[in-house]
This record gives C-alpha cells, sequence and structure tokens, in this order.
C-alpha cells in the first residue's frame, strides 16, 4: 500500500486539471478515512484483554465483543463493495 506522503508528493509534482484534482482530492480522503477505521480497530483490539487476560472471565467477553465489531465492520465493507 502506498503512504500517504508518496500519494501527496505525487499530486504535488505536476500539475493537473481541474476534474482530476477533484478525482484525486476524493481519492485521497478516501484513503485517509480507510487509514482512520485501520487505526480505530488497531485500537479496539488492543483495549481489549485478547493477550493480557485470556483466562479471566471479562477478558473473553471483550474478546467477543471486539470480534463482533469487526465481523460488523467486515460485513458492512463487503456490501459496500
Amino acid at each position: 500500500m502506498l503512504s500517504l506522503d508518496a500519494i501527496l508528493s505525487a499530486m504535488l509534482l505536476k500539475p493537473l486539471p481541474l476534474r482530476s484534482a477533484f478525482a484525486n482530492l476524493f481519492f485521497l480522503s478516501l484513503l485517509i478515512l480507510e487509514k482512520l477505521m485501520f487505526l480505530s480497530m488497531k485500537q479496539i483490539i488492543s483495549r481489549t484483554s485478547l493477550l493480557k487476560t485470556w483466562n479471566s472471565g471479562e477478558g473473553r467477553w471483550l474478546s467477543k465483543v471486539t470480534l463482533a465489531i469487526l465481523a460488523r465492520t467486515v460485513t458492512e465493507r463487503e456490501d459496500t463493495s
């Protein structure tokens, strides 16, 4: 996956027609949104007790909640594709 810096520098290197600039801006906003969603999912996973207290009842409940959230997110992404 391309980094955000690489995409920004490629967009700024050459002048683009107005329509193409709007298309690139839309693509960039989608890329940023996807990165934010990925980071928020990583935070949800890290805040649960999947690795720390797996044997406790609370850890099992939190991991089930996390898996339900991730399954819902994946299902929503497949529906929009």
